[in-house]
């Protein structure tokens, strides 16, 4: 984004420019989103099978809880 305004205040590009570029930058944002978002689900998946891990190891080692 520094680029694309110093880039606007150095050249005063034509708005058509200007525009593409907005929108070239905005895709490269909604890109890296869309990514975050994935690795923030595959996290998400992670911890909930720690936790469900840790679950049945707790309820093994206590007797009545299901477990041997």
């Amino acid at each position: 984004m520094r680029n694309l305004l110093g880039w606007t205040h150095r050249e005063s590009p034509e708005p058509e420019l200007l525009t593409q570029a907005v929108r070239d930058h905005l895709a490269c944002v909604e890109e890296r989103m869309a990514q975050l978002t994935r690795v923030k689900e595959h996290l998400l998946a992670l911890e909930r099978q720690a936790v469900s891990s840790a679950a049945r190891e707790i309820c093994e080692e206590r007797p009545g809880c299901g477990g041997s």
